[in-house]
């Protein structure tokens, strides 16, 4: 539950308005993946726009949507800064490097469930374990985007820096914020007296 609290805080979903757009966003890839399963299982809804893995299917319209709000968003964030956002790593500060390493990580999510699933599923000839297997792929999919939407909207709109812990700002190449301890004199709960001048 820590780890997820931890990841939560990161992606800046912890509160506010891009933690709901995460939930509205997450909420319809849910009713995706139950209204896929229920289709591959029970026939029920019957509609082919329900299979998550059709080409004009609800799932990949919503995937293409969501695709072109995390690129606007990118423009945005371009706009705003003033240098594109896939070169924020290797020329900028800590909070923008930040913001590059948990971009850098929601694509590596890209491709765990888009191509390392996708890998899996070709195994599989039918009946449940592929229904599965298509729903955690594309579903997954979607799902990252949704997260990546979510996170930069966050970043764009709501101003969120990320704040890697110290193994996380390693592996992505940024320092860790600083932690501001108190003078040595200041103790915690108890009165300091005014100097005089």
């Amino acid at each position: 539950m820590a780890m997820l609290r931890g990841a939560v805080t990161l992606l800046g979903l912890r509160g506010g308005p891009a933690a709901t757009l995460a939930v509205m966003l997450l909420a319809v890839v849910g009713g995706l993946v139950v209204a896929h399963l229920g289709r591959r299982t029970i026939g029920r809804p019957s509609h082919l726009a329900f299979g998550l893995a059709q080409e004009t299917g609800y799932g990949e319209m919503f995937f293409s949507v969501l695709t072109v709000w995390a690129a606007a968003l990118l423009v945005w964030a371009a706009v705003r800064w003033r240098q594109v956002v896939l070169t924020l790593h290797l020329r900028a500060g800590p909070d923008a490097r930040a913001v590059s390493g948990v971009l850098v990580l929601l694509a590596g999510g890209l491709f765990a469930t888009g191509v390392v699933l996708d890998l899996l599923h070709r195994f599989t000839d039918g009946g449940f374990p592929d229904a599965l297997l298509t729903a955690l792929e594309d579903g997954g999919e979607i799902a990252v985007m949704s997260v990546l939407v979510a996170f930069l909207f966050a970043v764009v709109a709501c101003g969120h820096r990320p704040r890697p812990g110290p193994r996380l700002a390693r592996l992505m190449g940024v320092r860790p914020a600083p932690v501001i301890a108190a003078p040595p004199d200041v103790r915690p709960g108890v009165a300091v007296p005014a100097r005089a001048p």
